[in-house]
């Protein structure tokens, strides 16, 4: 039996990988979908497609029908209003147009571990049922589109699973999250004659580090399985600090790199301790992530042109 998958936000740091992975599923059309007016990404076919705009979504996944969405559309940055407007309304556009025009359609949402927020370090690991209390736009808006789908599910029957990833890593991480912006930092710093130095923010917090390519597994896993209605992280359960993080980043680089800490690059509420309990993980998807030390090398390689190893 062929399905189709469709992968909204496709050409973005997870979004790509997850096209591969899908390729390499027996049985599977993948199609994508992003803002972009085209991509490079080997697809069945591409839609332009912005998930705010209510009756292109419909239009979209009534034209396609796909058996599978994984959801992965979503900013990071901009006000409150803005990110509820993608991360909030459009996923539930997303469920809306499943249940109006393809019923039967299996949804993968993504949400995020910054939906915990301001926890204690005693209330660690951190497991689905745990009150949630966000800081800052990008945590309220994912946690608001977790409560949404899950009410969708309950009211409507909505086939649909919240996958709640922590610290991800791996080729591409973008230059908002830590390890990509000491990266970039990194980068920089390589160029230049004197002894580099890379200036970081808080290298005491605690982490829960998850390698993309286990975050890609654990999406895939739960489009394939019965689980429906509930919200599961994808997460290692080691505690991390950053300091042990970055370092291990950065023994990757052809120099040796002096870290240098700069207290403007300081998060405003930032959470000493946040790490993850995968029981859940474990119990409905058998799933185990484990591979961060192999992720942390190849998002330095991945960023490491020839022309820059000195």
């Amino acid at each position: 039996m062929t399905v189709n998958a469709l992968v909204l936000g496709c050409n973005g740091f997870c979004g790509q990988p997850l096209v591969a992975a899908l390729q390499n599923e027996t049985g599977v059309r993948t199609f994508g979908a992003g803002l972009s007016s085209s991509s490079s990404l080997d697809l069945e076919d591409y839609f332009q497609l912005d998930i705010t705009d209510w009756g292109r979504v419909a239009e979209t996944i009534e034209k396609l029908q796909p058996d599978w969405i994984f959801n992965l559309a979503g900013i990071t940055s901009g006000d409150l209003r803005q990110q509820l407007s993608v991360n909030l309304l459009g996923a539930m556009h997303v469920l809306d147009a499943v249940h109006q025009k393809s019923q039967g359609c299996r949804v993968v949402l993504v949400g995020s571990a910054a939906e915990y927020g301001l926890v204690s370090r005693e209330e660690n690991p951190l497991s689905e049922d745990h009150a949630c209390r966000p800081t800052g736009p990008y945590g309220v808006s994912k946690h608001l589109m977790t409560v949404g789908a899950l009410a969708h599910s309950r009211e409507h029957g909505t086939d649909v699973v919240v996958m709640r990833p922590f610290n991800i890593v791996g080729p591409g991480v973008p230059k908002h999250l830590v390890i990509g912006a000491v990266i970039e930092r990194a980068l920089l710093a390589l160029e230049q004659e004197q002894e580099p130095v890379v200036k970081t923010g808080n290298l005491e917090a605690i982490r829960d580090f998850v390698s993309i390519d286990d975050v890609i597994r654990s999406y895939l896993l739960a489009i394939r399985s019965d689980v429906k209605g509930e919200v599961i992280n994808v997460c290692s359960g080691i505690p991390l600090s950053v300091q042990k993080a970055v370092e291990q980043t950065l023994s990757h680089a052809p120099r040796e790199l002096t870290l240098e800490v700069d207290p403007e690059l300081f998060k405003e509420n930032d959470v000493p301790v946040a790490y993850g309990d995968p029981a859940k993980a474990q119990k409905m998807l058998d799933i185990s992530c484990s591979r961060v030390g192999p992720a942390l090398e190849a998002a330095w390689n991945a960023r490491m042109a020839p022309a820059e190893i000195q």
